[in-house]
């Protein structure tokens, strides 16, 4: 996805699975700076902002999420 993250950051998650449907998912703590660097062309008032969203097959996608309260990016990798 081409995000860069300037500063140290903390795992907080990383799990994948599914039977029949894959999916990987990981969260990381993030600092202040990163966030409001990732989000300084986002222009939102959100909590919780998609910064990244990318359709990489007709049933797999890959999208990057910050919570802009908790500085927590959430990446997820799903194939349905």
């Amino acid at each position: 996805m081409e995000l860069t993250l300037m500063d140290d950051f903390t795992i907080l998650k990383n799990e994948s699975g599914g039977m029949r449907d894959y999916y990987h998912e990981f969260q990381l703590k993030i600092s202040d700076q990163d966030v409001t660097r990732l989000l300084k062309n986002n222009g939102s008032s959100l909590d919780v902002v998609t910064v990244s969203r990318k359709q990489i097959d007709s049933n797999v996608w890959k999208e990057v999420r910050i919570n802009v309260r908790t500085s927590v990016l959430t990446d997820e990798y799903i194939v349905n």
